[in-house]
């Protein structure tokens, strides 16, 4: 599993003018980095986040997705992570407040098995003493800490529930700490192979893993680990949720052979694949119970199907359905702006502008891209530049911002190649953090030397690193003055592209 070390006494800056911990306060914090909780575990100090990004809008979003499911453990360990983020945000009060009310909710929720129940408490105790030590109460800490129950090493499904906590909370921060949520997820089913809530999280996180590496790194088994965990999770509980998600890896899976061109020994398996997906997207579409979630994803499944599966009419009532559900919700806005994109432009724009609006969180960066897109292709007059410039403050994951530099240097390099090198040099910074390879899409128009926009016929889906070679090696011949910097650069490119793609499996999708 991935080592992550525990945080100093120095992890928390010190404000302007804040006097200097106690030896009884570092004793304590000591101490507290030792037990399994948010606060000592501190998974946004791992991708690289910001220490003034906001999430909050985004986990409460995520929180009330989970309400349908109606499993007050799910939106407890929700909870915990939004008294984290609160905390790493400055807000103590807020933290405790959330903390006591979870504390004070726990013997009431009789659903809850007796070991989400103890894990719940272990974790809310150990996060309120932390938070505890955090106003300058050390005393309240140590009191808080001696009373915790410390779970004992012979029970494992208690463990197996905190490396569920501890997964979720790191997917959260970082599309770099997939992996490690991945390795949470798979130490937690050592422990208890019968849970739900980690065979569905492993099965949902390794289809992100797979989406974000490459789009076609699908191995060619029927019963690969992603579907086997997905399908032990319908299993165990056949609910919306669990279904969708098995249904979007059946789809992407059908899709990935067919790409591969697989034997036609595989056309079976194939149609087989899709027919399934499809059954599942209709059994969730036509319950009414059905949250807007589900119902997007089911009517994005509608309109990824192969042709001769794909309904563009239940898809539209899945979407609206959704959209009458939740008509803020930032997902529901981005899917039916994709599909008005083509049927009505300006009803897309509409439901894009929403979905982006800063003032239902922190944004959606695949929406943010829809709409730049369908800008360039409807208004004449749009200038990228200002909506990128915007987005790279807005999102400040890495892999957002290799894509928009590589996208900006992309659109001006041909008309002002100097603009375009300074865009292709922020690029090389950013990638030179990566941990993990990145496929992208390249920019769908380009200005020519005249200063005309001219649209890619077909924007090719490649390793960001690509792009940024391709990127460099046309601007050696714009900048023959610059011809040593580039290849320097050029250079560093390759080093690292050696370095993460030294796998089989990744190198042979380059």
């Amino acid at each position: 599993m991935a080592s992550h070390p525990l945080p100093s006494s120095e992890s928390f800056p010190e404000k302007e003018g804040e006097k200097e911990s106690s030896p009884i306060e570092e004793s304590m914090e000591e101490m507290l980095n030792k037990t399994e909780c948010h606060f000592a575990w501190r998974p946004d100090q791992h991708g690289r986040i910001p220490p003034g990004s906001n999430n909050i809008t985004r986990m409460e979003e995520n929180k009330n997705s989970l309400k349908q499911d109606n499993d007050p453990f799910l939106l407890a360990i929700s909870d915990l992570l939004l008294a984290y983020e609160h905390g790493r945000l400055d807000d103590p009060k807020k933290s405790l407040e959330i903390l006591q009310r979870i504390q004070s909710e726990i013997a009431k929720m009789h659903g809850a098995k007796s070991e989400e129940r103890e894990t719940l408490q272990y974790l809310t105790s150990c996060n309120l003493a932390y938070v505890h030590l955090l106003m300058g109460k050390p005393d309240a800490a140590r009191e808080i800490l001696d009373r915790t129950q410390r779970f004992s090493e012979s029970q494992g499904k208690i463990k197996a529930q905190i490396f569920y906590a501890k997964a979720a909370a790191f997917s959260e921060f970082s599309k770099e700490l997939y992996p490690d949520a991945l390795e949470f997820y798979r130490e937690g089913l050592m422990m208890d192979p019968e849970n739900y809530n980690l065979q569905l999280g492993m099965g949902i996180m390794l289809g992100r893993i797979r989406r974000n590496e490459s789009s076609a790194c699908i191995t060619t088994d029927e019963e690969n680990e992603e579907i086997k965990a997905l399908r032990k999770a319908v299993q165990i509980k056949r609910c919306h949720r669990s279904l969708v998600f098995l249904a979007e890896s059946l789809r992407e899976h059908a899709r990935a052979l067919e790409s591969a061109k697989a034997p036609k020994s595989d056309e079976d398996l194939i149609t087989k694949l899709n027919e399934e997906a499809l059954e599942l997207y209709i059994e969730v579409s036509e319950d009414p119970s059905a949250n807007a979630e589900s119902l997007v994803r089911c009517g994005e499944g509608f309109m990824r199907l192969p042709e001769e599966m794909r309904d563009a009419q239940k898809a539209k009532e899945c979407y609206l359905k959704a959209y009458k559900l939740s008509p803020k919700k930032s997902m529901v806005n981005h899917k039916l702006g994709v599909f008005y994109t083509k049927e009505d432009p300006t009803l897309a724009k509409k439901h894009l502008e929403a979905a982006i609006d800063i003032s239902y969180g922190e944004g959606n960066f695949a929406a943010h891209m829809t709409y730049v897109n369908l800008m360039l292709d409807t208004e004449k007059t749009f200038d990228p530049a200002d909506e990128w410039k915007k987005m790279l403050e807005r999102y400040p994951e890495l892999f957002c911002q290799i894509e928009l530099h590589i996208l900006q240097m992309q659109y001006i390099s041909q008309q002002k190649p100097k603009i375009g090198f300074s865009h292709a040099e922020n690029a090389l910074e950013t990638l030179l953090q990566m941990k993990k390879p990145r496929k992208i899409f390249g920019s769908s128009y380009n200005l020519s030397k005249k200063g005309v926009r001219v649209k890619t016929k077909h924007p090719p889906k490649k390793f960001a690193h690509e792009h940024l070679l391709d990127g460099l090696k046309s601007l050696k011949k714009g900048l023959p003055q610059k011809q040593d910097q580039i290849d320097t650069m050029i250079e560093k490119v390759t080093t690292w592209e050696n370095a993460h793609l030294a796998t089989p499996e990744i190198a042979s999708h380059a």
